[in-house]
């Protein structure tokens, strides 16, 4: 049985168990005089100290319902609805995101794509905000220097920051362009083996910019016939042209200056016949070459492109070079001039840029100018340019 310590009385909570406890004596009773009562207090005390904390657990109890409830409705109920609108909210703005996204891809892509001939001596990163500043969205660079010799070493830090450059500021696909020395198609066998060790070094380096395209001019077979030297330009590509490459190889569209390879769309197409990987092949036509080389895009465009969609096909076409030229159709010379300063025009220059079959297309200046003369020739375009 349960007796009361004397310390319960100010402390109801203090319990001494049985006899092992200290019994309760007369000196804590003093005052009670009735005998039956102080035999049984004990058991009246205890009863109200079993009753006071069945209250207080009954108190307790019920407020432990009241916070599992509370927490019930938190977790299965509150959470759950916060966390589904948060996705909802998420989902809304990654929406509005990709819109906005998407907007501004149109934008671009409704844009004028054009940009010039820029140094590689800085590197990447520094060609990018040349083009920007110039208020150009992409670029044509020369590999290495434009009469040969090695290239200078690729910085991957600075191709890094270019490509995050490039992204934030709208520069789409980029050309790079061989040396001028290098012909495939030369008579002397150390000069098509420079131009293969050269032109597949160049491939490996354009890896770094990955899906941009390179150009370089077939070549002259200096009096050995096109049809040799056109072999010995299929030879070379076929021994460099990898099945993983991504950088597409545009043969540029020549004016017939002496004994130049790609005078004819024909000439163009036989190579690309005789490519195995193809389909990593192109073309880059150059207004000022073709109309040196008697195609007549000033009075009849739209021929000169049936032509070539007969011959070649419009889909192999990558780019073009927007060059104005000084001297008259069929002149087979190869003099460039600046934008409208030339014998093709302002006028049959800016009917280039917007007919249908081209004005998806990037255009690069090659024109005698200076950045802020293409800063100048490309506002001029842009004003020209119909969305």
């Amino acid at each position: 049985m349960l007796l009361l310590h004397d310390s319960l009385l100010h402390h109801p909570f203090r319990l001494v168990r049985g006899n092992y406890g200290r019994p309760i004596t007369d000196t804590h009773f003093s005052e009670i005089r009735h005998e039956s009562f102080r035999k049984y207090a004990p058991v009246f005390q205890n009863a109200a100290f079993i009753l006071t904390h069945m209250c207080i657990l009954q108190y307790i109890t019920a407020f432990h319902k009241a916070l599992f409830f509370i927490l019930y409705l938190i977790i299965f109920f509150i959470l759950p609805f916060l966390c589904l609108l948060c996705i909802i909210i998420e989902l809304y703005t990654l929406a509005d995101k990709q819109k906005m996204k998407g907007a501004a891809i149109t934008r671009r892509n409704n844009m004028l794509q054009i940009g010039c001939h820029l140094s590689a001596s800085k590197g990447y990163e520094a060609m990018g905000k040349e083009a920007v500043k110039i208020n150009a969205n992409t670029f044509q660079f020369f590999t290495r220097n434009p009469r040969g010799g090695k290239a200078k070493e690729i910085n991957p830090t600075d191709v890094e920051k270019y490509l995050a450059f490039a992204d934030e500021h709208g520069i789409s696909r980029i050309l790079a362009h061989a040396p001028y020395t290098l012909n495939a198609a030369s008579v002397d066998p150390g000069l098509r083996e420079f131009a293969k060790l050269t032109m597949a070094d160049d491939l490996k380096r354009m890896e770094y910019t990955p899906g941009n395209c390179y150009n370089f001019h077939p070549g002259s077979h200096v009096g050995q016939g096109a049809e040799v030297g056109i072999g010995f330009i299929c030879d070379m590509l076929n021994e460099i042209l990898t099945p993983k490459q991504s950088t597409t190889v545009l043969l540029e569209t020549m004016s017939g200056k002496g004994s130049e390879i790609g005078r004819t769309f024909e000439e163009l197409r036989e190579i690309l016949d005789r490519v195995s990987l193809s389909d990593k092949m192109g073309v880059c036509l150059d207004t000022c070459h073709i109309w040196d080389g008697g195609y007549d895009i000033v009075n009849h465009p739209d021929e000169v492109l049936t032509e070539f969609d007969n011959i070649i096909g419009l889909s192999r076409l990558k780019a073009i070079h927007l060059n104005d030229s000084m001297n008259p159709l069929g002149s087979h010379k190869d003099r460039h001039a600046k934008i409208g300063e030339g014998e093709i025009g302002l006028e049959a220059l800016t009917r280039i840029i917007n007919h249908p079959a081209l004005c998806h297309l990037p255009f690069y200046l090659e024109t005698p100018n200076e950045l802020d003369g293409y800063k100048k020739e490309i506002e001029i375009l842009r004003k020209r340019y119909t969305e």
